[in-house]
């Protein structure tokens, strides 16, 4: 078997947060052997992952027999050093570098555990500096196993509510004018005609600088929104809880995929971007209202990963680390240049 998850992270980095499961990839003999050792808690979509119980907690084991992915993984990383635990056997311990491949596919969709998988990709992002080409290879199967997971509660949940093409702003008039009150620069970015455009006519780190400022907006404003809609006329300590869930919408809303991969790839560069005390600065808005007039109702509770240190002074850090060698990776590279890619830069 393999072992990748959080216990297989807390091996290679032991000030990694104490791990909660155990998460597998077996074949379906592998599988067999645990069904006579441990109780079976379920066996989800016919087969393809089995759940048991292991000392109070759950034991998640992904049949490769039943994916090409998985078994690709399996095969590409049996020569990993090996690890035994009494009950469970004999196990392969996944390398760093895909782990956090796995940390980041599943991002961009609205998965149960969002806040705990983004500060654990972060937690990896500082600590892993390179990702090998063999490792980076996988990285479209990875894509396309989250796709298959999450993509048909995606397209049936997904609102678009930030600008763009085919947004469905809930207060336009409101939303151009906070766009106005919040920019960065001279001009909302959200007003010009490359923004959703991914802006290129711009190369390199000008690009991604026009990006993460667009998003920085955008995440002002919704954040914005939400707070006038829920929260108290003068409860400004919880701006950081309504600006995380709005980059968490952006991330994992209705923008194209590449958008949303951008967005959490470049999530510290991006609230660097988003002045501390903002919601308490805009005062009156230009609708004649007051600010925030709506009352006290409950805000998006939005947990704040605190521990992952994803707001300023956190600035600076690296994206996803680069990929080493390879005439393969520079291709990806070469065609993903005009587009917003989700691949390491």
């Amino acid at each position: 078997m393999l072992l990748i998850g959080s216990r297989a992270i807390v091996i290679h980095f032991p000030e990694f947060r104490p791990p909660q499961d155990w998460d597998l990839i077996g074949t379906e003999a592998e599988i067999a052997q645990l069904v006579e050792r441990l109780p079976l808690v379920s066996m989800k979509s016919g087969g393809a992952k089995y759940v048991f119980r292991y000392r109070n907690v759950y034991v998640e084991v992904a049949n490769a027999s039943r994916s090409e992915y998985w078994a690709r993984v399996q095969r590409q990383f049996s020569t990993q050093p090996l690890l035994e635990e009494p009950v469970l056997g004999e196990m392969r311990l996944a390398p760093a570098a895909y782990l956090l491949l796995t940390k980041q596919c599943g991002l961009v969709y609205d998965i149960v555990h969002w806040h705990k998988n983004l500060a654990d990709l972060y937690f990896l992002r500082d600590r892993i500096g390179s990702i090998p080409e063999e490792i980076a290879e996988l990285l479209p199967l990875a894509l396309g196993d989250s796709e298959r997971m999450f993509l048909p509660g995606h397209s049936r949940r997904a609102k678009r509510r930030a600008c763009g093409p085919g947004a469905r702003l809930r207060w336009p008039t409101l939303h151009s004018d906070l766009h106005a009150l919040v920019r960065i620069g001279d001009k909302a970015l959200a007003e010009t005609s490359e923004a959703w455009e991914a802006f290129p006519a711009l190369r390199g780190r000008d690009r991604q600088r026009a990006m993460e400022r667009l998003l920085a907006e955008e995440a002002m404003v919704l954040a914005a929104e939400d707070y006038r809609e829920r929260a108290a006329p003068t409860d400004f300590e919880r701006e950081q809880e309504f600006v995380i869930g709005a980059m968490r919408r952006l991330a994992t809303g209705g923008l194209p995929i590449g958008w949303r991969y951008f967005c959490v790839n470049h999530f510290r560069e991006i609230l660097a971007l988003i002045p501390e005390g903002f919601l308490a600065r805009l005062g009156d808005l230009v609708d004649g209202r007051k600010a925030f007039p709506h009352g006290v109702e409950v805000g998006e509770r939005c947990e704040t990963p605190h521990d992952a240190q994803l707001h300023p002074p956190a600035t600076g850090a690296l994206r996803l680390p680069h990929v080493v060698g390879g005439a393969g990776c520079s291709e990806r590279r070469m065609e993903s240049a005009g587009a917003c890619s989700p691949l390491p830069d």
